[in-house]
């Protein structure tokens, strides 16, 4: 299973603008994001700090590995996320168990994660997402005034 993002979160941040995308004609005039990985994590976090998990059935890859901006932050992004994956099946003081669910989040594979560890990524980017869009909707395309609603998202809200 890989990393995966809606249509519409795609819609959302084309219409922005990432450079790594086959158009990237997206109309920001104040920048436009590396990755859509990078946009993906955005979502994530904040799907996680409101508690927004909401699995999205079919929703195309993005990639299969952390790429862009986002990925020299790699090890910390899997350590948020086995956090949660660990606290949202109450295992967050019981050390055998934490153990035991490390192969089931965690690959061997360098930059992957296994089935658990997407499966709770997707859900809170998905989650992220949706809370995103309920505030900022098809208007949005400027870079800056998405990142300082997403700034008071994170910290105001």
């Amino acid at each position: 299973m890989p990393f995966s993002f809606s249509h519409d979160a795609r819609k959302f941040f084309n219409r922005i603008g990432v450079k790594a995308t086959p158009a990237n004609d997206g109309a920001s005039k104040t920048g436009k994001l590396d990755t859509m990985f990078d946009a993906y994590w955005l979502c994530a976090q904040i799907g996680i700090q409101k508690d927004s998990f909401q699995p999205e059935e079919g929703a195309p890859m993005i990639v299969n590995k952390f790429v862009g901006a986002s990925a020299k932050y790699m090890h910390k992004i899997r350590g948020v996320a086995f956090y949660q994956y660990c606290k949202r099946k109450g295992l967050i003081s019981a050390e055998q168990g934490v153990l035991d669910e490390m192969s089931m989040f965690f690959s061997d594979e360098s930059k992957e994660l296994n089935t658990a560890g997407y499966s709770m990524l997707n859900g809170y980017a998905h989650g992220g997402f949706q809370l995103i869009y309920e505030r900022l909707g098809e208007h949005c395309v400027e870079l800056a005034d998405f990142l300082l609603d997403y700034q008071e998202m994170l910290h105001g809200d």
